[in-house]
């Protein structure tokens, strides 16, 4: 039984399951580098101050401890392996990681440069299979993030690229999606399948999203519409990656090529929410997500124009 759950990093998404896991009962404790930028913590919970890059410090702070749920940046995704180390040393019981995206059956998808860190956390678990139990919450792109990536629409430039006709389903969740998969992972580890669990709370498409969008803009025909291959999309992010171009948009011409061009499952044919108690959400949840994001960039967008007919 787990009952104690030590929770690695309370960014935005960290936070979120920091509630859920406080709702499902648990008793959690929060690492961080600095306690003093710690807030929002609730009465009870300890937080401990560690050295990321120590085993030693890390598995003091483990000690007595069931279960671990690293929601590290992505940027610190290769830096797990002395949090595994010492959670083995401490005997954790189970370990989840900051791999919230694809499931382990998207294997093309997971074979990918973006997924190298990734994938190398992926390995290190595996080799370590018979220390620690482990396991990988998949929820495909979060809501909150991928309206603000260019690989879907682009907003900022009132602008989208339809790859492949646009009609390509594609796994979402919200946070709240993920932290209750997570909090569900721990109360029944033993129905865990091969390390992995799927959740969603609906699947989208490019020409659903871009529907959304033209209903909440007050100028629905001022959009710039292009129509691409998913080869050759994916063929440009490739061919910038490997010059050495390591920028957000070729991540994201890679990643739109692949997900919008149809070779691979990203759209989650079975899903573990009912077990694990995770809810779908309605089509008008994401309008209400999508008009927000419309509006905010529209608001900006002017205040631009404004300033910039203020300069001149």
């Amino acid at each position: 039984m787990i009952t104690r759950v030590a929770l690695a990093g309370k960014g935005r998404f960290g936070s979120v399951v920091l509630d859920e896991v406080l709702m499902a009962g648990f008793k959690p404790t929060v690492l961080t580098r600095s306690a003093s930028t710690i807030m929002g913590v609730s009465d009870g919970v300890p937080v401990y101050e560690v050295n990321y890059a120590s085993e030693e410090s890390l598995r003091e702070a483990l000690q007595g401890h069931d279960a671990v749920v690293s929601a590290v940046a992505g940027t610190a995704i290769a830096s797990q392996k002395p949090l595994i180390n010492a959670s083995i040393a401490a005997g954790v019981k189970h370990f989840i990681p900051a791999d919230y995206a694809m499931s382990l059956k998207s294997t093309e998808v997971r074979a990918l440069p973006p997924y190298t860190d990734v994938k190398e956390i992926e390995d290190y678990l595996r080799a370590r299979s018979a220390d620690i139990e482990w396991t990988i919450v998949a929820c495909g792109g979060f809501l909150e993030y991928i309206y603000d990536l260019p690989f879907l629409i682009e907003l900022d430039k009132r602008k989208i690229d339809i790859i492949n006709e646009g009609d390509i389903p594609f796994s979402v969740s919200e946070f709240r999606t993920a932290a209750k998969a997570v909090a569900g992972v721990l109360q029944q580890p033993e129905r865990v399948f091969d390390h992995c669990v799927q959740v969603h709370a609906m699947t989208i498409t490019q020409n659903g999203t871009f529907d959304i969008v033209r209903k909440y803009d007050p100028n629905p025909d001022d959009w710039t519409v292009n129509e691409e291959d998913a080869e050759v999309k994916f063929k440009q992010g490739m061919d910038m990656l490997q010059r050495g171009e390591l920028t957000m948009a070729a991540v994201t011409t890679l990643m739109a090529g692949e997900i919008w061009g149809g070779r691979c499952k990203v759209a989650f044919e079975e899903t573990d929410n009912e077990w694990l108690g995770v809810q779908l959400i309605s089509h008008e949840r994401l309008e209400k997500i999508l008009k927000s994001k419309v509006t905010k960039v529209l608001a900006a967008l002017l205040l631009t124009r404004l300033l910039a007919i203020t300069d001149c």
